[in-house]
């Protein structure tokens, strides 16, 4: 079900994009499933230049990048982000195409760096990271965190694909 974000100020909802609390990223649409929300999110229109030699770089579209964030309103969050895609015009140039880039989340990321930071968090009861779940998965990894497919490794708290 599609929820209306009742905001008449444009293509962004400023009310919603202090709820996510995101600088530089947007929120265009809410969407609850069974399994929470499902955000979609972009960043704002910036000219950007071509990392490699610097001149102006044209829109080439946009490809959807599927991200899990922190719970909100005691469910899960998912960010579909309509990441932007870029070329250089200049046919001197090596680089092609490339994709922006934004601290939500690294390249090929499939959480974002709040939620990384979160889940490696201590709890204030146990000291222990207590958001994944308690059995073992066949990779060696404590437990997954709910929802992703992804768990916190014995020692560092890096993330790594879980069973």
């Amino acid at each position: 079900m599609n929820n209306s974000l009742s905001c008449s100020d444009g293509r962004w909802c400023t009310r919603a994009d202090a709820l996510l609390g995101v600088e530089g990223i947007h929120v265009n649409s809410v969407t609850t499933s069974g399994t929470g929300l499902v955000l979609g999110v972009e960043t704002g229109e910036d000219v950007t230049g071509c990392p490699d030699c610097g001149v102006v770089a044209v829109g080439h579209g946009r490809r959807q990048v599927r991200l899990h964030d922190i719970p909100c309103f005691g469910g899960p969050v998912r960010l579909l982000w309509a990441k932007r895609l870029w070329r250089c015009p200049d046919p001197g140039c090596p680089r092609t195409t490339f994709t922006e880039e934004h601290p939500l989340a690294g390249p090929r990321a499939k959480l974002t760096a709040r939620a990384v930071s979160w889940a490696g968090r201590p709890t204030r009861s146990s000291g222990s990271t207590l958001r994944c779940r308690p059995r073992p998965t066949s990779s060696g990894c404590p437990g997954t965190l709910p929802g992703t497919g992804y768990g916190l490794k014995p020692h560092g708290g890096s993330l790594i694909q879980a069973d």
